[in-house]
């Protein structure tokens, strides 16, 4: 009888250790996923569409636990115009509300390469922003955990 109950408990044991072993690996394989919708409207993110119609759209991105993505986006149709008295007005552009900013570090725009980066900050959460588009043509690159490539690259179109 005695041994009968140490082998039940050491069955129990390897169950527990086995159950453990697949838990891990499944947080190790769970997916950056990146809605249709976000918060604020269409996703930009979302891999499967390139036209959008509205100017406001979301930046989200649900971030897996120990892992970080880091958003490129450039603008492809930038112009910049100067009426001579007037500063230099750029369209083409986007924008984000900071006030709307939840889990992206964002980098400044960069006029000169048109392009601003956002960065994960925190994994197993959520990263969202809203974003505002002038009409025009987009290149996003996704650069998830730590890649020095792109792990994906969309271009996107907004007309509205």
């Amino acid at each position: 009888m005695k041994q009968a109950m140490n082998a039940f408990k050491l069955m129990g044991v390897g169950i527990l250790f086995a159950l453990s072993l697949l838990s891990c690996d499944h947080e190790e394989n769970e997916p950056f996923i990146y809605p249709e919708t976000g918060f604020y409207g269409d996703n930009i993110l979302f891999t499967e569409k390139t036209a959008y119609s509205k100017r406001e759209n979301s930046l989200q991105c649900k971030v897996p636990s120990g892992k970080s993505i880091k958003i490129i986006i450039t603008g492809k149709t930038v112009v910049i115009t100067n009426g001579g008295l007037v500063p230099s007005i750029p369209s083409g552009v986007w924008y984000y509300d900071p006030g709307t900013n939840n889990n992206w570090a964002v980098a400044n725009w960069d006029n000169t390469s048109y392009t601003q980066t956002f960065s994960s900050i925190d994994s197993g959460l959520t990263c969202t922003a809203k974003m505002m588009f002038d009409k025009g043509t987009f290149q996003i690159d996704y650069f998830e955990n730590g890649s020095s490539t792109p792990t994906l690259t969309k271009t996107i179109t907004v007309n509205y």
